[in-house]
């Protein structure tokens, strides 16, 4: 998908939607000797990020945060493998601001591995931050009255 590049009222150059939307990034975080966490973030206008937990390469839980849901809780413990997310386990999106939109993500609460307690306090799932060009162009779609760029 091929998409036309805009001109903003500042005379930027605001790139199509599809230039930026379809690359992201990936953190692998080992939080456990059986549990990891996989956070991948898409840019999408409202930095939608994916996380999945797993135990070995089963995944137990994905969740999906962004600017309009900034927490998840888990409501109910999942058990698999010998590692369990405890009921209560949050991650949470923190928009950091900058002239990146840099935001972290976070983890909080207990995971149990092989009957031995993991508490987590806010450890981190990634810090990630856009591009400046694909910054610009996902602050001018935000403004009101502003539309996507139109696609070839």
């Amino acid at each position: 998908m091929r998409g036309r590049t805009s001109v903003s009222e500042e005379g930027e150059t605001i790139l199509p939607v599809a230039t930026f939307l379809t690359s992201g990034q990936i953190v692998d975080t080992q939080l456990t000797v059986n549990c990891s966490a996989q956070t991948r973030a898409t840019f999408d206008l409202n930095d939608s990020t994916w996380i999945t937990l797993s135990a070995g390469t089963l995944p137990l839980w994905k969740a999906l945060l962004s600017i309009a849901n900034q927490h998840v809780i888990l409501e109910e413990a999942i058990t698999a493998l010998g590692v369990t997310l405890s009921e209560g386990l949050t991650i949470t999106f923190n928009p950091l601001g900058g002239p990146t939109g840099t935001y972290t993500v976070l983890l909080y609460g207990t995971i149990i591995d092989s009957g031995t307690p993991h508490v987590f306090e806010g450890a981190s799932l990634g810090v990630f931050s856009r591009n400046p060009v694909a910054k610009r162009a996902v602050e001018y779609l935000r403004r009101p009255g502003s539309a996507a760029p139109a696609q070839a």
